[in-house]
């Protein structure tokens, strides 16, 4: 049975000719023999009639299911009207088709989803299919954009922070996280998908042919129909923190305080009773055969048409499970327990970790992944648990796969793991760390530094990881030219890129540095807490003897003889080339400068509980605006004598607002983050980084 799932072989059809005449090459040979690239004599098919194609759209991805399994996924070139599906002879069961047009940007624009069923006596059946229109087709992207224009690049397609994921096949999976955060993988990307709810999303399950089901806070309960993610009342008001089925029509959602709802169909019951703890997970194999696990060691098992509570052998938190078959189930929780079923008792198995286990997922029962807090990723063998590297120290909350070398986990931060056999390997971002400053010579040489050593570069294709030999923070970023960068701070640590290496230079001291600049290669400040300040002059740092115990944030300037920095409680100082000298003060920190010129120096920080902006021009300003989140970093192109952007608290981006307090006032725009923003900084005006907390890195490219 299992190669007739994947005897399927497509033509394209210019029109619809009869099946006799139906000889032309398919348009996928991914996984079909030789010998099933055309149809066989009498083969019945599917014909397809597609009744428009979206203006945008230039290609049609066509994901086929046979009788309730993942078959080939077809690709269907531009404006193509017709193409047939061939079945294997004596088929029966249901046949059914997602159809998803997508643009030239990647995006999937439109769709439709059609079903037919065969009873193994049919030659052909044709059906017509119609794109849905917008706003009912969710448009999914591999970046999430602003209405303003600024742009994910890294998590893509956003930085969610992930709960669930789950797939039926090789280029077909999702995942779920919080705030609604929805997930589409294609094979190659992952796509952002409007959920229809801001709500948190703990998990997600679904059927081959696109059945797909999501449960979140509040008893949210959503379904995908093909074209878009719809609400479905659960009736319950509890939070939904785990769901699985053995068939579209036998779903069943579980929650808080003992929670547990059943799908048959056409509605959800409420069959609770079983157990009054918090439940969290529910996995089976069958209708009749299913576990459910859950606070305090909770354990319920369905052995038929109740659900049983049944000894777990143990009082710690169950998080989640999996079965091979009826009688080898796993189930996993707090402070790395482990627990097996060999058919008759639960028992304890020896897991090497301490680590709390959020899920586990195999592919057979010498093949499974139980993932966790920290990162933690375990495989079992057969006969022992052992750690795997993750590459990262994320909490990783979902683990599921298609095969033993097709295995996804997701967590916190939009981290998105894949096995393919020989390691896990980051997809959708390249770090998650915490961003702290942002420099670049040009637009294809662009550096971010942050947190634990974190050092990431844009060649301007993509983002890549650098290493920098640290795992100390560094909080500051400046360069002379493309082969000469600077990077400092903590425990007194600079490093400096010579064009292929990043290299420890000693710095005379194990302070802390926040930021560094320089006029040219020989001419460098490096600034950091309680008054730190280091100058550069070409062969050594050098440290400056203390001008303040506050802690200096930033610092800039525009020569050799015409250095600011600022730092907490508001001080504002200047280098004149020979001394350090106050120009004024606020009770504010000022955590950003920016010196267009010596006459116009742009100074943000906070106001308050909200951000500010001053600036100074012989003498400081009072507080520009009180309005937006703490402005963080400020950059501006050099065109002008004003900034161009500031960021900040809470992902706040902000310009200057025409006609507002002579357009010097920054006014907030749409951010597509709540992550904090920390640096900012472009090679135009038109292209424009900003970096910040968990990685996040927005392009604004209009």
């Amino acid at each position: 049975m299992e190669d007739q799932y994947k005897r399927f072989a497509v033509g394209i059809l210019s029109t619809l000719l009869s099946l006799a005449a139906c000889t032309t090459p398919p348009m996928d040979n991914s996984s079909a023999a030789p010998d099933m690239l055309s149809p066989q004599t009498q083969e019945p098919a599917l014909v397809v009639q597609v009744s428009s194609w979206p203006t945008e759209a230039v290609g049609l991805r066509v994901l086929t299911t046979l009788a309730g399994k993942p078959g080939q996924t077809l690709e269907i070139a531009p404006g193509q009207g017709a193409f047939t599906v061939f079945i294997p002879p004596g088929t029966t069961g249901s046949v059914s088709l997602e159809g998803i047009f997508k643009d030239a940007a990647g995006c999937n624009t439109a769709g439709w989803s059609t079903l037919a069923v065969f009873t193994g006596q049919e030659v052909a059946e044709t059906i017509t299919v119609t794109p849905a229109p917008q706003p009912y087709i969710q448009k999914q992207c591999p970046r999430v954009c602003s209405a303003d224009g600024w742009c994910y690049e890294n998590p893509k397609p956003n930085g969610g922070f992930l709960r669930g994921v789950w797939g039926d096949r090789a280029d077909n999976g999702w995942a779920v996280g919080n705030g609604g955060v929805v997930w589409r993988w294609d094979g190659t990307h992952w796509l952002a998908v409007t959920a229809g709810v801001n709500k948190d999303l703990a998990a997600v399950w679904g059927t081959p042919g696109g059945d797909v089901w999501a449960v979140g806070v509040g008893g949210t309960l959503i379904r995908w129909n093909g074209a878009g993610f719809i609400s479905v009342a659960s009736g319950a008001t509890s939070n939904l923190t785990a769901i699985w089925g053995s068939s579209a029509n036998d779903v069943w959602a579980v929650g808080t305080a003992g929670t547990i709802l059943h799908w048959a169909g056409s509605q959800w019951s409420d069959e609770s009773g079983a157990a009054s703890a918090d439940l969290l997970g529910i996995w089976g194999v069958d209708a009749n055969n299913a576990w459910i696990v859950g606070r305090n060691g909770t354990l319920l098992r369905k052995n038929g048409a109740t659900w049983l509570p049944v000894s777990a052998g143990t009082t710690k938190d169950l998080f989640g499970g999996w079965s091979t078959n009826t009688g080898n189930a796993w189930a996993v929780g707090a402070a790395g327990e482990i627990r097996y079923w060999n058919g008759s008792a639960w028992s304890a198995s020896t897991s090497s970790t301490t680590s709390d286990l959020f899920s586990i997922w195999g592919s057979g029962g010498s093949d499974l992944w139980a993932m966790g807090d920290g990162g933690i990723a375990l495989h079992w063998d057969g006969s022992a648990w052992a750690k795997a590297a993750s590459g990262t120290g994320r909490p990783l909350r979902s683990v599921s796969g298609v095969g033993a070398n097709d295995v996804w986990s997701v967590g916190d931060a939009g981290t998105s793991l894949h096995w393919q056999g020989s390691g896990w390997s980051p997809v959708s971002a390249s770090t998650t760390t915490r961003l702290n400053a942002i420099w670049g010579s040009k637009s294809t040489d662009v550096w971010a530094v942050g947190d634990s050593g974190t050092a990431v570069h844009w060649d301007g294709s993509q983002w890549a990881p650098q290493q920098t030999g640290l795992t100390t923070r560094l909080g500051g970023i400046w360069g002379s030219r493309t082969n000469d960068v600077w990077a400092v701070g903590d425990g007194g640590k600079i490093v400096r890129w010579s064009g292929s290496a990043w290299t420890n230079v000693a710095s005379g001291t194990t302070g802390q540095f926040n930021a560094v600049w320089g006029s040219n290669a020989n001419d460098v400040w490096a600034a950091g807490q309680s008054g730190l300040l280091t100058h550069w002059t070409g062969s050594m740092w050098t440290s400056i003897t203390a001008f303040t115990p506050e802690s200096f944030l930033a610092v800039s300037g525009r020569a050799s003889n015409a250095v600011w920095a600022t730092a907490t409680n508001g001080v504002f100082v200047f280098w004149d080339g020979a001394t350090w000298a106050s120009r004024g003060a606020t009770t504010a920190s000022m955590y950003s400068l920016y010196v267009p010129n010596t006459g116009d120096i742009w100074l943000g920080g906070n106001c308050g509980s909200n951000g500010s902006i001053w600036r100074y021009n012989g003498g400081l300003d009072t507080a520009l605006t009180c309005t937006m989140n703490n402005i963080l970093s400020i950059w501006g192109s050099g065109s002008s004598t004003v900034y161009d952007w500031v960021v900040g608290a809470g992902g706040a981006i902000g310009k200057p607002a025409s006609g507002v307090n002579g357009g010097l006032t920054p006014s907030a725009i749409s951010s597509p983050t709540t992550n904090s923003l920390r640096g900012v900084w472009g090679s135009t005006g038109t292209d424009v980084w900003a970096v910040g907390d968990n990685g996040t890195i927005l392009h604004y490219q209009p």
